[in-house]
């Protein structure tokens, strides 16, 4: 099992200054009132697993106020014999720069991913009830952490949709032969990365149909999760290669994308359908069944990856800010029962949760307040 055993901070948020050592795995607790601090360990752990905040995409509201640059690190320890230890680190100033190890790495696709890191936010709830792109996001990540490769695709099919982007926007420098260019790189790309979210949406719905039985008592909470991509259902209907189905598309679609000066078709317009009972969530449920829901979809990806992901001796690190309180009781103690699935848990929460049946898997707490991180009290070990 490996684990994340150690983080240090600079100038991160509210913290001038943080060491923290974390022994073993299981699940280690940051309790205090709002406002301390608490929410700001989980996004620099989340920040080093992704270069990725999960509140905000400015990374400068992350550096200490008044502070020049901040600094993260942490140590991992892994199940790999070549690399049975790492440490990586951000240091984020005028520029960025990324270590693993004692190298200097340039490119974000070289350090990211080095631990599995799945958060469990209270704005989660966004992903039922908010637009397509938050669930593009979300499936994307999770991708991302199944496979190197899927990052790799997708940042060539973002860099050729935004040249494709601004020649569209200037209609009189590029000519039809400029954009073929990068329709032919969106067409490679695109296809590629829709069969990956197709599969994607299969697998992870077998996987929150088993949450569901576990979490949720009410048997008619059937929670259902489909791609719904133009270009595979044009495929599907015409029995087109998926291929020959996006020029085409892209070609009915020119003179309405040069007229907005953006690429109408493609992967990054489609959507992550998640019905309940066969009925559209964002519009019917109720807001504790959207909660169950995107909890219940957090959860998928981290069991997904474990299973599915190609990073063999990567740690699993499941992050939990705050986001018990809106459950009863019964589903509170069935939700904390599954946090065991990952190497470590780490939960932010106002006080330690009253389950007898997590008490040998609590590793450490830890008092929050004001930018401080005291021990509050050990667990067995």
């Amino acid at each position: 099992m490996g684990q994340l055993a150690h983080l240090r901070l600079r100038d991160f948020r509210n913290y001038p200054t943080l060491d923290l050592d974390f022994s073993n795995g299981g699940i280690h607790l940051f309790t205090g009132e709002n406002g301390q601090g608490k929410t700001n360990l989980l996004e620099a752990i989340h920040y080093l697993s992704l270069l990725r905040s999960f509140r905000t995409r400015q990374t400068n509201q992350l550096r200490r106020f008044g502070a020049a640059e901040l600094h993260a690190s942490c140590e991992l320890v892994t199940n790999s014999e070549a690399c049975p230890s790492e440490v990586i680190s951000v240091t984020y100033g005028a520029k960025r720069q990324l270590t693993v190890g004692d190298k200097s790495v340039s490119k974000a696709s070289e350090f990211v991913n080095r631990f599995v890191c799945i958060a469990l936010v209270p704005e989660d709830i966004e992903l039922v009830k908010g637009g397509a792109s938050l669930r593009r996001r979300f499936a994307d990540i999770a991708l991302s952490q199944l496979s190197p490769v899927y990052m790799q695709r997708l940042q060539s099919y973002v860099t050729a949709l935004a040249c494709r982007n601004a020649m569209l926007r200037d209609p009189q420098t590029y000519d039809r032969s400029a954009l073929s260019a990068y329709d032919g790189l969106l067409i490679q790309h695109g296809v590629w990365i829709t069969e990956q979210r197709v599969r994607f949406a299969a697998l992870l719905g077998d996987v929150v149909t088993a949450l569901c039985r576990q979490l949720v008592a009410e048997k008619e909470f059937a929670m259902s999760l489909r791609y719904r991509s133009q270009l595979q259902r044009e495929a599907e209907s015409t029995g087109q290669e998926a291929s020959v189905v996006f020029r085409d598309l892209l070609g009915k679609s020119l003179a309405r994308d040069q007229q907005e000066g953006v690429t109408r078709v493609g992967p990054h317009r489609d959507d992550f359908v998640i019905s309940l009972n066969d009925k559209l969530m964002s519009e019917y449920a109720s807001q504790g069944q959207c909660r169950i829901a995107a909890l219940t979809l957090r959860l998928a990806s981290l069991e997904l990856t474990k299973k599915w992901g190609d990073g063999v001796g990567r740690p699993t690190v499941l992050l939990v800010d705050d986001v018990l309180g809106e459950l009863d009781n019964l589903r509170r103690q069935e939700f904390l029962k599954v946090l065991t699935g990952a190497d470590q848990t780490f939960v932010a929460c106002t006080e330690e949760p009253d389950v007898p049946e997590l008490a040998d898997r609590i590793s450490s707490v830890y008092r929050v307040s004001s930018g401080t991180v005291c021990p509050a009290s050990s667990a067995a070990s």
